[in-house]
């Protein structure tokens, strides 16, 4: 097998999430051409899973001082894809994501969820996504005016953006 890289919708810019938040050019714009999405994007470290359940708090109060919310997915190990780079295209704010290919994670708790995901695309699944988005948003407008950090995009059947997902 080989890795598969798709397109993927974070949002289309300026329509409103379900909980009202949005992201206008000049934010997106503003992050991808800055220095934290750079050292990401060369990196290769924005992650992506099945669902949001390793973007969690620790469980354990003790855990709560070693691990931080965005270390949970490389210490439970499921990781299926990264974000190979983002652009605005279309008016929406896209990012271009790489499926691993499942032969490199044998054996390791990753395997069956990158399988799942692996086949799933491989046979013409537009998997719905939601984004992990670090960001100040204006508390009256809710407007994401300042985006701070990009953790990754995890697939859901549930997207905030209804637009998020494989192209």
């Amino acid at each position: 097998m080989a890795a598969i890289e798709k397109v993927v919708n974070i949002c289309k810019l300026g329509k409103k999430s379900k909980r009202g938040y949005f992201f206008n050019e000049k934010a997106v714009r503003d992050f991808i051409d800055g220095p934290i999405w750079a050292k990401r994007k060369s990196d290769k470290t924005a992650f992506g899973m099945v669902t949001h359940r390793n973007r969690r708090a620790p469980d354990k109060e003790a855990d709560k001082e070693l691990i931080s919310t965005a270390d949970w997915q490389l210490r439970d190990q499921h990781v299926v894809s990264t974000i190979t780079d983002m652009f605005i295209e279309d008016g929406y704010w896209r990012a271009r994501m790489l499926i691993f290919d499942p032969d490199d994670f044998v054996g390791t708790p990753a395997y069956e969820d990158i399988k799942f995901v692996y086949g799933l695309v491989k046979n013409g699944v537009k998997l719905r996504s939601s984004a992990g988005i670090a960001a100040y948003y204006n508390p009256v407008t809710k407007e994401g005016e300042k985006i701070h950090d990009f953790a990754g995009i995890d697939f859901t059947q549930n997207p905030d953006f209804a637009e998020g997902g494989i192209v």
